[in-house]
């Protein structure tokens, strides 16, 4: 269908052709495919003024990006789409990018900033009355997981309060800027967090666990890294299961000699 559109010099509907075939690709995990349609959809959009064509080629040209670790990239081509949404109203594409946006923001590491861009996206979903597909919303759950034992309970709420505040122009203030503080996890991580990987520790109980290390009580690991008495207590809890240790002080011994800290 696209050559008979590209035969007949039909820009727009070549635009939207390419635009699903792209879509298409996607699905059948073709990346290069994918991001090549969805590129040259985007280029004959723009030429022709097709706004929804051009804000869903955006779209589309995050995920393989994505995909294959280009992060800023990823970020750039979801942000380029919300202020073409917000001028269409799309608040189904706006949860999209907003939770496309979160996953990016998990995987360099910026779990906060994830976390309010998630619970964004779920609002936006919620106000539409649309659900997820099975396979979309398993992505997704795992996404907020992952975030969530990061951050542990009460910074996991904290931050998705705020982003379930989130109107557009907030959504699209956050996106403004990419940070790439941390990077996502790589071969090339230290030995530290590599040996924590094996047991299952989370990059907040992999902090409480050095600190642990260092001697600290509960009360005074809570003032070091901002959170609650409680949330400190049941981060060691975890630790203690994960390493298969009964004490604060055998989990100490079993950091330094495991290479945890």
């Amino acid at each position: 269908m696209a050559q008979v559109f590209r035969e007949d010099n039909n820009s727009r509907m070549l635009a939207t052709a390419l635009l699903n075939l792209g879509a298409a690709a996607s699905e059948l995990k073709d990346d290069e495919q994918a991001e090549a349609l969805a590129a040259e959809s985007l280029a004959i959009a723009q030429q022709v003024g097709e706004v929804r064509t051009s804000a869903m080629a955006y779209l589309n040209l995050g995920e393989p990006a994505e995909n294959r670790g280009d992060y800023a990239r990823a970020w750039a081509m979801n942000r380029e789409s919300l202020s073409l949404l917000k001028a269409m109203e799309d608040r189904y594409s706006l949860s999209v990018a907003a939770q496309n946006l979160g996953s990016v923001a998990e995987k360099v590491r910026q779990f906060e900033r994830s976390a309010r861009l998630l619970a964004a996206a779920t609002r936006m979903l919620e106000q539409t009355r649309i659900s997820h597909g099975p396979i979309e919303q398993e992505r997704f759950d795992a996404t907020v997981e992952r975030v969530r034992e990061a951050l542990g309970d009460e910074d996991f709420h904290a931050a998705w309060a705020a982003g379930s505040r989130y109107t557009i122009d907030q959504l699209i203030a956050e996106a403004a800027v990419f940070e790439h503080d941390a990077p996502a996890p790589t071969d090339e991580r230290p030995a530290t967090e590599k040996a924590a990987d094996q047991f299952g520790l989370s990059p907040r109980e992999r902090e409480v666990l050095v600190l642990v290390v260092d001697g600290r009580s509960d009360r005074e690991i809570a003032a070091a890294l901002f959170i609650s008495h409680r949330t400190v207590m049941r981060h060691v809890s975890s630790i203690l299961d994960k390493l298969e240790v009964p004490t604060r002080t055998a989990a100490a011994t079993a950091a330094l000699r495991l290479g945890l800290v």
